[in-house]
């Protein structure tokens, strides 16, 4: 399936996207819509900024495959899902998981002097939640947006590959970020 175009999805509504296990979807399309975008599972190709609209609710287990340098707004996950970055940089407006729920973010940009992918220390990442960070270029940078001592608190962070974590921030002095599990 696709939905593409010049055109946008605007208006006070939510878009709902029930696809199964294997159903794919790319998305080239702004989503003004006002409501929640609620996504059951399968394989969604985010080729346009906006295409998830305001505040997506993962509710079913997910692959987002990210267009060449997709900006995503806060996401809410109710299942283990993965986002997968490619050879691009991309950022992340914040990620928020119950516990049991995992969240795979992966890339193979190659990261001389910026990122892979960027993420906004918003939301809550409640204890027993993970993320994942997996790097398979020569150098994959993770970078947090905002300094917070407390948003990785109670998860468990994986580095996988060539994945590491920084502070992509400017910072005035030395920051703690802590992480319940590394």
């Amino acid at each position: 399936y696709s939905i593409s175009g010049t055109g946008a999805m605007n208006g006070s509504g939510a878009l709902n996207i029930n696809l199964s296990g294997s159903d794919a979807l790319a998305l080239g399309i702004t989503n003004s819509l006002t409501g929640t975008t609620t996504i059951s599972g399968g394989t969604i190709t985010v080729n346009k900024d906006g295409s998830l609209g305001v505040t997506p609710n993962i509710t079913g287990a997910t692959t987002i495959i990210a267009g060449t340098g997709q900006t995503f707004p806060a996401m809410t996950f109710g299942a283990s899902s993965t986002i997968q970055g490619g050879t691009y940089v991309n950022i992340i407006n914040g990620m928020s998981a119950p516990s049991g729920v995992k969240i795979g973010i992966s890339s193979s940009h190659n990261t001389n002097n910026d990122y892979a992918f960027d993420f906004a220390a918003s939301g809550t990442l409640s204890s027993g939640s993970e993320l994942e960070l997996t790097g398979t270029a020569t150098e994959t940078k993770f970078g947090m947006t905002s300094a917070s001592a407390t948003y990785l608190a109670n998860a468990k962070v994986s580095l996988k590959g060539t994945a590491f974590l920084f502070l992509d921030v400017n910072q005035g002095s030395a920051s703690t970020i802590n992480v319940g599990t590394l």
